[in-house]
């Protein structure tokens, strides 16, 4: 490999990795089949993420108008989410490695599939009904601190709100905000994706931290991202109590968990 070529590679390692991060890896691994319950037979080809991720890539407009296109076709919002868009993302990636796409188109699709995510909320919030005392636990989900890309963490989001779970907004948050605010709420459950093992050392004192700090004695760490999902070992390395790795489970398995800590207090 020549000296140029080399520089080249390293030059776009961190962007690579922040390319994992757009999506979280169980997002785009799910294939949902729900061909049972709606009772049609629908699949995404590569030629209709193709469409997706050039509609993206065009403007607003476009990608908003193909994905109401998939869901007037009697797709759920659900599966729209985890295919659709997550699949566009991935694809959208995979183009940028290739050279298909320069960084700053990819950052611009990228952005509007986040804002169709942000557009849609109350929509997917009105798409399935929450899940029974979910409204009594506070929930606080993260990617790797300092990251842009936030597509996959503001979906994940999006399912824990939509089953009725208190979300934190962290939107921006630093270390430290974190910390403070496990120190002054009881949150039940922190969620951390953990994509670099740059990172680990420092996720696994912010662990530490959180549980020592936490007005919660009982709080639940929730791991998700590709090197963990690669790893699950780390898991119980990082000091966390378990991995998710799909979007639309990972609300119900925390839900599932945390119960058994809290018994849901139900209304007279």
């Amino acid at each position: 490999m020549s000296e140029q070529s080399s520089s080249a590679t390293s030059a776009r390692a961190p962007l690579q990795r922040a390319l994992q991060q757009v999506v979280i890896p169980g997002l785009v691994r799910r294939r949902i089949a729900s061909s049972q319950d709606i009772g049609l037979s629908l699949a995404l080809s590569d030629a209709d993420l193709t469409r997706l991720a050039q509609a993206s890539v065009l403007n607003a407009h476009a990608i908003e108008t193909e994905l109401e296109e998939l869901v007037s076709q009697g797709w759920p919002l659900d599966r729209v989410y985890l295919e659709a868009i997550a699949g566009t993302a991935r694809l959208l990636g995979q183009w940028w490695i290739s050279d298909q796409l320069d960084f700053a188109s990819l950052t611009l699709a990228a952005g509007r599939l986040q804002d169709v995510v942000r557009q849609w909320e109350s929509r997917f919030l009105r798409s399935a009904p929450p899940l029974i005392g979910a409204q009594q636990f506070q929930v606080m989900l993260l990617n790797e601190f300092n990251d842009q890309h936030s597509l996959g963490v503001l979906m994940l989001q999006s399912f824990f709100k939509r089953d009725g779970w208190r979300v934190h907004n962290t939107w921006g948050m630093q270390e430290d905000d974190l910390i403070a605010r496990i120190s002054s709420s009881p949150v039940d459950l922190v969620g951390l994706s953990v994509c670099t093992d740059r990172r680990l050392p420092s996720t696994r004192r912010l662990i530490r931290t959180l549980r020592e700090r936490s007005l919660n004695p009982s709080l639940l760490i929730m791991l998700g991202g590709p090197l963990v999902l690669a790893q699950p070992e780390l898991v119980d390395d990082l000091g966390a109590d378990w991995l998710s790795g799909h979007a639309d489970q990972a609300s119900q398995d925390a839900w599932h968990r945390v119960s058994l800590l809290h018994p849901i207090r139900r209304s007279a």
